[in-house]
C-alpha cells in the first residue's frame, strides 16, 4: 500500500465487510511507514466503525480528524450517522464551535 488511493480503495473495501482491526491496522502501518493518512482514510475508518457499530471509535476516528484540521461533510454526516441517537449526535453538535465548524441549515 504504497499509493494513498489505493489504500483508500481497500479501507473502504474492508469497511464495507466491517472488519474494524484489519482498518485500524491498516491505519497504524500507513503512519508507520508515512503514507498520508487523510481525510478520506479517517472518513473510511469511520464508516467501518460506524457499520460495526462502534460509537466511541467512530467519535475518536473524528477527534482526529478535528486535530488535523481536516474535516468535510462526509465525515460529520458518518459521526452523526454513528451517534444513532439524538443525545449523541447533540454531542458532537455541541463541539462544533469549538471547531470552528459551521452547520448547514437544512
Amino acid at each position: 500500500l504504497v499509493d494513498s488511493r489505493k489504500a483508500t480503495w481497500t479501507i473502504t473495501g474492508l469497511a464495507k465487510s466491517q472488519h474494524v482491526s484489519m482498518v485500524l491496522a491498516i491505519l497504524k502501518v500507513m503512519r508507520r511507514v508515512r503514507v498520508e493518512v487523510n481525510v478520506f482514510h479517517i472518513t473510511a475508518a469511520m464508516n467501518c466503525a460506524r457499520l460495526g457499530g462502534r460509537w466511541q471509535l467512530t467519535q475518536q476516528l473524528l477527534q482526529r480528524c478535528l486535530l488535523q484540521g481536516h474535516t468535510t461533510t462526509a465525515t460529520w454526516n458518518c459521526a452523526v450517522a454513528a451517534a444513532d441517537a439524538w443525545p449523541r449526535a447533540a454531542l458532537l453538535f455541541a463541539g462544533c464551535s469549538r471547531w470552528s465548524t459551521e452547520l448547514d441549515t437544512v
